[in-house]
């Protein structure tokens, strides 16, 4: 048999295999520069998307062999800049805490590094690879600080990265830390026991007393912390613990942790192994306990490396949470390394998979209502479905009603779970009929009517061509059907042939107004795809929701905020998304929103802007002005008008806005106008104003932002009217009569403002309801008679 003998540790090896059964070096003879693992998927216009999967599909590139099963990979894909390989294998294990302060990196013969030119593994030794002879690159990260965003204080402009590079520079830092603490294992003869995250109540949280809706069995009230060899599978004779073995959508099972949206989204990057490889780190099973996951939470990026230690029944020794089939720990480990960043087990119960989709690939992520207001928004949100699977999305969808209430037994009875999160598969159109697939994350359970798998009206064609692959959980239904039971659809807007490129940017939301506040000022010099994203940062960890809105602007030749080019939906969620949207060469702005939280303390948020070329982006300082123009920008653009008066003209909007916003003009020459608005009508709902009932005295030629009503719990439905009683002109700007108490008889606005700057401009510190001076507006007239006056 021919063979090949390993210059580093001598080992004699069959020629067929391209790396070292001992070492994990690479056979002289095999090294080659190689193109990408991953087949690059989507660069071409919908319509030759087909054409693209069938060129993927019938690839014939050569692609690099999995390593083999005794080697401890630490990050290592086909894309990562380094790859750790630890070879021996410790005979007897203690317990021990790692030292933080343990030194890094770890050079010796038993690690090795990836050649980011040719991709050949090297020894750690060595300072030029050795295929190629390109010098080794380090990044120093001492502390192990993985986070990509800096404070708001030490951004004043940056140029968006492309997100592989982003991902490889992680991944590269990772390794500095995984070197570290497995280095501190081998040398001590121990195996790793995170303290940051230790194996008490602290870990767990303050998790609900038994079973929860939606969940797998009840939650114990006794647990032990296990490793996995200790850990009883049903798998566990027929299967060795390893990290991956075919991870497929099928493999995940959850446990008694309300958390089915983690692992909707699971099952979703299952399906994709270039998400799942960039997720998790640690490829092979690590005898010293040491795994690495790499989440995007909160929109940063961070890698998070946790012990292998779980939470498991102590009367039976078998995993308390989620599972892999198969003995496969992928799934346990992202579970507990998200537990591990927001704090503990109980802070990952119940959330949308947009969440979990957002978390897993840090990519703009939106959700579509799948509720029909207008005829034909059923064959929109079809065509909207089919064009996002087609383009390569990530799908998943929550079951419920549009109404709120629901009916538990009706959908048990037809085999859903509601307020439960499931994966979108397929979709088709099979004779006449749109059809969905959709999987369950328990493997089980799954709906029992129209074209489920043992409907007696299936024709045997269609039965054996849809029903040819057996995926657990998994089953089709008409689209007619997923409208009626499901509320709504979340994507992830995966990017392939030509990544897309980010920039990460954290700032201050909400709060009284502060000369610190900052926008975002970008330039653009070639035509570009973009679309942004703005989160709240520990969202999770707080009770209340705020406000998210984004409102992207031109920028004036002096500096000042322009029109309105597009904005986000305004929401009570953990982030907002916009739509994709082409921008052309210039100058814009992006001021972030928050309203709910005006007047308290500011919250921190961080704004992801996604591009298909690089832009350059800086930090400017955002008065309380332009906040202002921003939100007049919004009404101008989007607010429904109505005439009072030949000259008074009322804007109001409601639409995708999270509650009401209500501005007015006063176009008299000289006349003020005082006028009282009743939003009384309006439930869950906060007020700018801090009452829904007001009265304001509007000088001539200005504008006012009358009042902001902003959704308050985000659980619960919530509605929106206002009314204006005939308004009054007024030589003078006392309320007088109109005034809702004594103390504002005498003042333009009642309850009063704060803050009043100058006789035609006044802001509060909640910088919303503001006067503004109409006579230098030119496009004034413009706007005054566009509107049809009848």
């Amino acid at each position: 048999m021919a063979t090949w003998t390993c210059s580093y540790c001598t080992l004699v090896n069959p020629l067929a295999d391209r790396l070292c059964g001992a070492c994990g070096s690479e056979n002289p003879s095999s090294i080659k520069p190689r193109k990408s693992f991953l087949p690059k998927i989507i660069a071409k216009p919908i319509s030759s998307v087909k054409t693209t999967l069938v060129d993927i599909f019938t690839d014939d590139r050569n692609y690099p062999p999995r390593p083999p099963q005794n080697i401890i990979i630490a990050s290592a894909s086909s894309s990562s800049q380094i790859q750790n390989v630890y070879t021996s294998t410790p005979s007897t294990h203690k317990p021990a805490m790692i030292p933080r302060t343990a030194s890094a990196p770890v050079f010796d013969n038993n690690l090795q590094w990836l050649c980011e030119n040719c991709h050949s593994y090297n020894s750690n030794v060595n300072r030029n690879c050795r295929a190629c002879k390109t010098h080794r690159t380090y990044r120093e990260n001492s502390e192990g600080d993985l986070s990509c965003l800096k404070s708001a204080s030490q951004i004043t402009s940056n140029c968006s990265e492309i997100t592989n590079i982003v991902d490889l520079d992680d991944r590269a830092r990772a390794a500095e830390t995984y070197n570290r603490i497995v280095e501190h294992c081998r040398s001590s003869n121990t195996i790793f026991i995170d303290d940051a995250f230790p194996h008490s109540n602290k870990s767990l949280g303050d998790l609900p007393n038994g079973a929860q809706a939606g969940t797998v069995g009840s939650i114990p009230t006794d647990f032990v912390w296990l490793k996995p060899e200790y850990i009883y599978t049903k798998d566990g004779k027929t299967w060795n613990w390893s990290i991956f073995r075919d991870p497929r959508s099928s493999d995940i099972e959850q446990g008694s942790l309300g958390d089915c949206w983690l692992l909707s989204a699971m099952a979703l990057i299952a399906e994709r192994p270039d998400i799942l490889d960039s997720v998790v780190l640690t490829k092979v099973y690590n005898p010293y306990g040491v795994y690495q996951i790499r989440i995007c939470v909160d929109g940063t990026w961070c890698v998070v490396t946790v012990d292998a230690f779980f939470p498991c029944r102590a009367n039976r020794n078998t995993l308390a949470f989620a599972v892999g089939r198969k003995n496969q720990l992928w799934v346990p480990l992202i579970e507990k390394a998200i537990a591990k960043r927001l704090g503990c087990y109980a802070n990952i119960v119940g959330g949308r998979t947009i969440e979990g989709l957002s978390m897993l690939t840090g990519l703009p992520c939106q959700t579509l209502s799948l509720e029909v207001k207008e005829p034909g928004d059923d064959e929109y949100l079809w065509a909207q479905l089919l064009s996002a699977n087609e383009a390569g999305f990530i799908l998943g969808c929550s079951c419920g009603s549009h109404a709120g209430e629901v009916d538990t037994e009706m959908y048990r009875a037809k085999g859903l779970t509601p307020r439960h999160a499931y994966s979108i598969l397929d979709l088709c159109v099979e004779k006449q009929f749109k059809l969905i697939r959709l999987r369950n994350p328990w493997g089980s359970f799954v709906w029992n009517g129209a074209f489920s798998d043992n409907w007696p009206c299936w024709d045997k064609d269609s039965k054996e061509r849809l029903l040819k692959e057996k995926i657990a959980g998994s089953f089709w239904m008409t689209f007619k059907d997923f409208m009626q039971h499901f509320d709504r659809v979340d994507l992830a807007k995966i990017r392939y042939e030509r990544p897309w490129t980010d920039t990460r940017i954290p700032i201050q939301l909400g709060g009284a107004y502060d000369p610190s506040d900052k926008c975002i000022r970008f330039i653009i010099e070639q035509p570009t795809e973009m679309c942004f994203s703005l989160y709240h940062t520990d969202s999770r960890q707080t009770e209340d929701r705020i406000d998210l809105l984004i409102c992207v602007h031109e920028r004036t030749r002096e500096g000042k905020i322009g029109k309105l080019i597009f904005r986000s939906p305004r929401t009570l969620e953990s982030f907002v998304c916009t739509e994709d949207t082409f921008f052309s060469p210039g100058e814009y702005v992006i001021v972030c929103h928050s309203m709910s939280q005006l007047g308290y303390a500011k919250q921190a948020g961080c704004l992801a802007i996604h591009s298909s070329v690089s832009v350059f982006g800086e930090l400017i300082s955002c008065s309380s002005l332009m906040y202002r123009d921003s939100l007049i920008q919004l009404m101008i653009k989007d607010g429904n008008q109505t005439f009072l008066h030949q000259n008074i003209l009322v804007r109001s909007i409601t639409k995708t806005i999270g509650g009401l916003i209500l501005m007015v003009d006063n176009n008299s020459p000289d006349s003020y106008i005082h006028m009282t608005t009743d939003c009384s009508s309006s439930n869950n709902v906060v007020s700018s104003r801090g009452t829904v009932l007001m009265a304001d005295s509007v000088p001539p030629k200005s504008r006012q932002i009358i009042v902001v009503l902003t959704q308050l719990e985000h659980t619960s439905s919530y509605l929106v009217g206002h009314r204006i009683p005939p308004v009054r002109f007024s030589k003078f700007p006392a309320l007088g009569e109109l005034a809702l108490d004594e103390n504002t008889i005498e003042a333009m606005h009642s309850p009063l403002m704060e803050n009043e700057t100058s006789e035609t401009v006044y802001c509060d510190t909640s910088v919303i309801s503001c006067l503004y001076d109409l006579r230098y507006i030119p496009d004034l007239t413009t706007d005054m008679i566009s509107i049809n006056l009848l």
